[in-house]
């Protein structure tokens, strides 16, 4: 997390990685969340503490907008053939 001033904040590329692990899951952004904070090897890789709050759902919604976000994900999916 990123301390200073506001709220806290999620490090880009933690939030990436969070992305990259729902896509080579195949996981809901609720499943995402759920699954950080059930696995700690996931957590890890996120770059979450043991200690710190795994992030809302709505993180990964409000980082990219929900076009975005599918089609993105779509693209790469037929890019791999599945």
């Amino acid at each position: 997390m990123v301390q200073g001033k506001g709220a806290n904040g999620y490090l880009v590329e933690g939030r990436f990685r969070c992305l990259l692990l729902q896509f080579m899951a195949y996981l809901s952004d609720r499943e995402t969340e759920r699954y950080l904070v059930e696995n700690l090897a996931a957590k890890w890789f996120c770059g979450l503490t043991l200690s710190e709050p795994t992030p809302d759902y709505s993180v990964s919604i409000r980082a990219l907008a929900p076009n975005d976000s599918a089609s993105c994900l779509d693209h790469v999916r037929t890019a791999e053939g599945r």
